[in-house]
């Protein structure tokens, strides 16, 4: 083999391997940015997340604005298209989780109310599983899914901080 048909060689298989990478690259950013597509439901619906940090400030339950805060700052920026999704996506699973996992504590522990420990730890769970589940690509339906879990959060929530307030009076 010639020095001429070595470079070429190595020419075609640099091409090759830049493409293949350039390819799988591209891949991966288009599933994270589909998959942080939300439609019009669920960004308007995670206002309501936002809404909830101030009613629970005004309750007076400041240990669940610990985990509101995050959650409705990270809400508004996945949901909203505010950032790089690749970064904001996983913050917002990581604050989401653990904000439902301390309302969960609080309902039944603090509260002691199984109804409120039920929507958390049962109805949530469902409406994400049978939004992941049956709705693999983003759609209308999935959005809408979504957004009734922020609904559902924003609702129980609310009750939450004031059977809390009722409770302290």
């Amino acid at each position: 083999m010639t020095p001429t048909q070595i470079q070429h060689k190595y020419n075609t298989n640099t091409t090759q391997i830049q493409h293949k990478y350039n390819t799988n690259t591209t891949q991966i950013q288009n599933k994270i940015s589909h998959s942080c597509n939300m439609g019009l439901w669920c960004r308007r619906s995670s206002l309501l997340l936002v809404a909830v940090a101030p009613i629970t400030y005004i309750y007076h339950v400041p240990l669940l604005l610990f985990t509101q805060i995050p959650v409705a700052l990270t809400t508004i920026l996945l949901h909203h298209q505010l950032g790089p999704p690749a970064f904001i996506r996983p913050l917002d699973m990581v604050c989401a989780s653990t904000a439902l996992l301390q309302h969960m504590w609080f309902a039944a522990v603090i509260l002691q109310d199984p109804l409120l420990f039920i929507s958390y730890a049962i109805l949530v769970p469902a409406l994400y599983t049978i939004e992941h589940t049956f709705f693999k690509h983003r759609d209308h339906h999935q959005d809408r899914i979504h957004a009734i879990i922020h609904a559902v959060l924003a609702l129980t929530t609310t009750l939450t901080v004031t059977l809390k307030a009722n409770e302290d009076q």
